[in-house]
Formats: structure tokens, C-alpha cells, sequence
């Protein structure tokens, strides 16, 4: 008969009994689900903080994600703790497992994976980048640094000249705009190039593309992921980011076309010369590829970098005591040749040290190493991370733990100029470090790559802002709060700061 069969090599798919098919497709997903709950089950043994000990009291306002790590870092720093995120359940590992999971592939561990849960990356691209970006900033990028220096050192001069008028006298000026304005066209230039970095319309692109990235993934977020692709186009800002695409294709287009014909663009090379260089074959002609990674690179870039620029003049305009060791400084540097070269700009160890401490006190986020577990993985005290867990480690706690910093709720401005004097810590305790001590640009294989990068412009921003500009806080006003919005930090968009040229 058709349906029988003699030996196992005699068995083909198509003869097989549907019911011999089921039962085994029911054993396997029987076994994926019980892989699944055990996984679960395993973590859920770990505390889930839901509140704080203010709240047990008599505090009544509704704690925020930012109070909830605060509270589980005060009670579980050793440990294992989670929190409800918006994007599900996260697991906040101590930083002493840190260091068994900081090298595992994407095939174990992934940050991309993390940024398309958290930012909804079918609908705002955020997390779909490829190794075509990470290949630009780890090798074209590092390669290119004088270059790059020298030109956001000459865009410098154009962006302050544009974006803050002349101050004769002590003027108002909302600083977190006119630093995004400013870090925009700096690496602006450095990313497309002349030809396009000045135009408006490509910097409204970049500097709200980020914008409507976060703002659409929150609102599409609650619905059922099955209903989503229904409501997106429902969303405002979803259609904001459609736009963003449609525009930043539309002015990549000579760009690209130009570089195909193997013209010569104006200037040095750029993101969009080392983006094609590095795009697989089969994307290298593809405008919207191109234009997608413009997109990527801006939402890693500018507005991160702009924060820590806000807080740098916040905190200086609170602590005119040390202005005139860091111009020293500077001035110092400058006297050799006149130029903010790459070893130059190494010789700011003030500089680098004030930098570091606003971003201690003024992290980007709340937490950093976010990653999402792409298989299971044991570590060495037992502990099971099942595929799809979220993990993440409190580095804005780490950064103020007086275990890791003496006496972490002063701001210190040449705390890390001071540390880096001890013996054989000469490289450590820089802005671009990381370590289990310094989370705040991640840690391991995939911490930030452009924070080189992000390092040198900041410095460049800083030191003509120190040789050009007074700055101080209105009459009678402290040092502004930073606002929390779920995992980030931000300093308020409205806070005015007094400039004035120097004479």
C-alpha cells in the first residue's frame, strides 16, 4: 500500500501520515514553549521593581522608569533586578557579569536587534542598519580624523557666526537649539559634504528625523503589533519620518549620481563616499539605502552629541571658577602651532576631564549595554538568559556610586585629569573610555564607534567657545535640571544661558 513503508531510508515528506506531521509539529512546539515558560519562569525569580520606598511612604507621585533603576540599584546593585521598559520587560545586570557577555557575537547577543524593538524599526528604520555604517566610522572615519578635524574646525567659524548673533553685550540665548543647529552642520559637512550641509531643508531633516523616530514608535508601540501596520499611517510623526526618507533621498541623488560617475565631489571625502564603498553591490546605486543611512548615522550623531554640548554649558556657566584653567590650557595647546590637530587636541586633558564629569552627572540615558539575547546563554553563577531577553546595565547609578567615585555627587570638573596622573593610568579615565566604570558610551564589542568621533568635535565646539564667548547663568538662577522622558536624559530646550563675545 501507498502509506507503508519498510525501512526509515525509505521515507519520503509527502507519504508521510498527516497525523504523524502533526504530532510532530506539536512536539516541537510543545518543546519551544516549555523552553520558553522555563525561561521566564527562570528569570522571574529575580525582583521586579514596581516601587519605590518614597512611595511606600507617603510620596504619591507616580514613580518614573528613571526612579523604579534607582530604587532597584539601591536595593539590587550585586544583583539581578528587572523593570517593566516600554518595549517589555528588562533585565538590569550587575557590572560584574558584564564582562562574560561583552564580546559574544550578534548570533548570541545583539544591540541592533535591541534599538528595532525599542524604536519599532519596520516603522522608523531605527535599528535596520546593515555593516555598511559600522564599517564607515570604525575604519573610514578613524583612518580620516585629521581631515575630518581640520574641516569641523573650519565649519566651526561658520556655525557660531550663523547660529549665535552678536553679543556685545550679555545676551539670552536658548542654548539646546542653537548646540543642535551647530552640531548639525558640523557633522553635516562631514557626512555629505559642502554641497549639502547648509541646506535648510537638510537640516531639518536630520535634526527631526530623530525626533519623529522616538515620538512614533511611542505612540504606535501600545497597539497590537498585528494592528500596527493598520494604524501607522494614523501617526503624525510616522508620516514625519516617511517624509524625512522621501526628502533625504531626493537630496542624496546628485550626490550619489555624481560619485558614479566617478566625478570629484568638492572637498574631501565623506560618509556618502564610505557608505558606497562599503554598501553591498547590490545597494550601492540604491538611493534609498543611501538615504536610510544618512538617516542612521544622524539619529546616532547629532542629537547625543548636542545633549553633552547643552550640559557642558550648563555646567560651565554654573562654574566660571574654572573657565581660566581651561583657557589656559588651550591657550597653551595653541601656542605650539596655532591648530587643533589630532595630537592637539589629545593634550586637552582638562578639557577631556570637564567633559567627562558633565556627562557622569548628565548621561544620555538612563541605562546603557542594551541588548536583546538572539540565543540563550548561561553565565558562569547560573544565571539563564533565554533567547528575546532585553539586558541592560545602570550606568547613570554606576556613574554615581561612591564605590567606583569619591564623594560622586560633587562635581569635580578635574577629577579625571587628576586620576589619569596616577601611575599607569595615564590612557585610563578618558571621555572615549569604557569599562565596567564607565558604561555611558556602552562597553565591549559593540560600544559606540563614533564616540571618537563625537570626542573631537565636542573639543573643537568647546575650545572656540572658550576663546570666543563669556557665558553665564541669569541673575539669581542655579545650574538647570535635566529633564527624564523614560530611558533618556535631556537637558531643557528651554534654558537660556547669557553669552558674550570677548574682547
Amino acid at each position: 500500500m501507498s502509506n507503508q513503508f519498510t525501512t526509515p531510508n525509505s521515507i519520503e515528506l509527502g507519504s508521510l501520515p498527516m497525523t504523524v506531521i502533526t504530532r510532530f509539529m506539536v512536539i516541537l512546539a510543545v518543546v519551544a514553549l516549555g523552553r520558553y515558560f522555563f525561561g521566564k519562569r527562570n528569570l522571574s525569580k529575580f525582583p521586579l521593581i514596581t516601587e519605590t520606598n518614597a512611595q511606600k511612604s507617603d510620596d504619591i507621585r507616580v514613580p518614573g522608569l528613571l526612579d523604579l533603576l534607582q530604587e532597584g540599584y539601591r536595593l539590587f546593585k550585586n544583583d539581578i533586578f528587572r523593570l517593566q521598559a516600554p518595549h517589555g520587560e528588562q533585565i538590569v545586570l550587575p557590572a560584574r557579569l558584564l564582562n562574560e557577555l561583552k564580546s559574544l557575537p550578534e548570533n548570541k547577543i545583539s544591540l541592533i536587534q535591541s534599538l528595532s524593538d525599542q524604536f519599532l524599526g519596520p516603522y522608523t528604520f531605527v535599528g535596520t542598519h546593515d555593516a555598511t555604517m559600522m564599517a564607515s566610522i570604525r575604519e573610514d572615519l578613524a583612518r580620516n580624523m585629521e581631515d575630518v578635524i581640520g574641516t569641523l574646525s573650519d565649519e566651526t567659524v561658520h556655525a557660531f557666526s550663523t547660529e549665535i548673533p552678536q553679543c556685545q553685550d550679555w545676551t539670552s540665548i536658548k542654548v539646546q537649539p542653537t548646540m543642535l543647529r551647530i552640531i548639525a552642520l558640523l557633522s553635516g559637512r562631514v557626512f555629505v559634504g559642502p554641497e549639502l550641509n547648509r541646506n535648510e531643508n537638510f537640516l531639518k531633516c536630520i535634526i527631526g528625523y530623530t525626533i519623529d523616530s522616538f515620538m512614533a514608535a511611542n505612540k504606535i508601540r501600545p497597539y497590537h503589533p498585528i494592528l500596527r501596520p493598520f494604524v501607522k499611517s494614523l501617526v503624525p510623526e510616522y508620516r514625519a519620518v516617511q517624509r524625512q526618507l522621501a526628502t533625504m533621498t531626493a537630496m542624496v541623488r546628485p550626490l550619489v549620481e555624481k560619485r558614479m560617475r566617478k566625478e570629484k565631489s568638492n572637498g574631501k571625502a565623506t560618509m556618502i563616499d564610505w557608505n558606497m564603498k562599503n554598501s553591498p553591490a547590490s545597494k550601492q546605486q540604491s538611493l534609498v539605502y543611501q538615504a536610510q543611512q544618512q538617516l542612521q548615522v544622524s539619529f546616532a550623531a547629532i542629537h547625543t552629541t548636542a545633549k553633552l554640548m547643552t550640559n557642558i554649558c550648563f555646567d560651565l556657566a554654573a562654574r566660571p571658577e574654572y573657565v581660566q584653567a581651561l583657557r589656559d590650557e588651550l591657550q597653551n595647546v595653541l601656542n605650539s602651532d596655532g591648530l587643533l590637530t589630532k595630537n592637539n587636541l589629545v593634550k586637552l586633558k582638562k578639557m577631556d576631564s570637564f567633559m567627562t564629569e558633565s556627562q557622569r552627572h548628565s548621561p544620555p540615558g538612563i541605562m546603557t549595554f542594551n541588548r536583546r539575547m538572539t540565543s540563550s546563554v548561561t553565565l558562569s553563577d547560573g544565571t539563564h538568559l533565554p533567547s528575546g531577553t532585553y539586558v541592560a546595565a545602570a550606568s547613570s547609578q554606576i556613574a554615581m556610586d561612591p564605590e567606583f567615585w569619591d564623594d560622586p555627587e560633587k562635581f569635580d570638573g578635574f577629577r579625571f585629569q587628576r586620576m589619569r596622573e596616577r601611575l599607569g593610568s595615564e590612557n585610563k579615565y578618558q571621555f572615549v573610555s569604557t569599562g565596567t566604570d564607565m558604561l555611558l558610551f556602552g562597553y565591549g564589542t559593540h560600544s559606540c564607534p563614533g564616540r571618537f568621533f563625537a570626542s573631537n568635535e565636542i573639543k573643537i565646539i568647546f575650545a572656540y567657545l572658550l576663546m570666543n564667548f563669556d557665558i553665564a547663568l541669569p541673575d539669581g538662577e542655579g545650574r538647570p535640571k535635566p529633564v527624564t522622558y523614560d530611558v533618556a536624559f535631556k537637558p531643557d530646550p528651554n534654558q537660556e544661558v547669557l553669552f558674550k563675545h570677548r574682547v
